[in-house]
């Protein structure tokens, strides 16, 4: 499992589509009876070429970059709060394709 993701993610995110944050994640990493559970759901989804239908989804929302007039929707940045599982599944993912392609 790929720590570094956990380590550099600031606790007291928001919570993703799925209703996770990034606090129980990082909780997680600690026990080992957990944290094989979630790899065997990631390799289960590997295997499947499937992952929940909830990872697919976002919560959308529009920020205000703090400058200009409030009403005007240039003056605002689209954030999505997407599952804190999915980011980990793809971050274990891309570090593996990393790897092989060295």
């Amino acid at each position: 499992m790929n720590y570094t993701f956990l380590e550099k993610k600031a606790a007291g995110k928001a919570l993703g589509e799925d209703g996770f944050n990034i606090d129980f994640l990082k909780i997680v990493r600690y026990d080992k009876v957990l944290m094989m559970a979630v790899a065997n759901f990631f390799n289960s989804m590997l295997d499947k070429g499937k992952i929940p239908t909830q990872w697919k989804k976002s919560l959308m929302t529009m920020i205000y970059k703090g400058k200009g007039d409030i009403t005007e929707s240039k003056n605002y940045r689209g954030i999505a709060l997407a599952s804190h599982f999915y980011k980990l599944f793809k971050t274990c993912i891309s570090k593996n394709v990393d790897n092989w392609a060295e």
